[in-house]
């Protein structure tokens, strides 16, 4: 028995981001309406922010407005890696004291 996903042709958990939709259309339709979802159009994410997907564009703006937004700017960390840090308090928790430690470092010279 093929899961339901699977009829439709997308992962499970793409799936589940787009509510469990039952049918192609439903999830074609979630895919390119992002209108609902509060962000521009497919084609202004592709041309104007230069983002293939609604999911690194949600990444990406949710990365930048965190603390550890003007790292991925200067190129320090890259927006996966900001993200995973945002989302493992124990990680977030050691980057915070680190780049204390180096802002102290940098003060005293």
């Amino acid at each position: 028995m093929k899961k339901l996903w699977e009829k439709i042709g997308i992962s499970r958990a793409t799936w589940y981001r787009h509510g469990k939709p039952n049918n192609k259309a439903e999830y074609e339709d979630a895919h390119f309406d992002c209108g609902r979802q509060g962000l521009p159009p497919m084609d202004d994410l592709k041309n104007v922010f230069g983002v293939n997907s609604v999911r690194f564009f949600q990444r990406q703006r949710r990365v930048l407005h965190s603390e550890l937004g003007p790292y991925v700017l200067a190129e320090c960390l890259s927006v996966a890696a900001a993200d995973r840090i945002l989302s493992n308090p124990a990680a977030l928790d050691r980057t915070r004291k680190r780049l204390s430690q180096n802002r102290a470092k940098l003060a005293r010279k």
